[in-house]
């Protein structure tokens, strides 16, 4: 389950992500930069992927972390 805070930081993530690809795009200029996604879990082995891409797999990452109840018990005691 997503939460508020969690939502709104990707809609602003992401729409970052999206100006400034229009910036690059119009602007001219040509960045390189490349972004690779490992959580040693679920992916393994680096898989090359998008800004926006990195971005989801990062929150998903996080909101996992932050629901896993091993990490962060919500009861005092477990």
């Amino acid at each position: 389950m997503t939460s508020m805070c969690s939502t709104s930081v990707w809609e602003i993530i992401s729409l970052m992500c999206m100006q400034i690809s229009i910036l690059i795009c119009y602007s001219g200029f040509i960045f390189r930069y490349e972004y690779h996604w490992a959580d040693g879990q679920t992916v393994k082995k680096p898989i090359k992927c998008s800004a926006p891409k990195y971005i989801d797999y990062l929150m998903t990452w996080v909101q996992d972390q932050l629901d896993d109840e091993t990490v962060f018990p919500s009861k005092i005691g477990k």
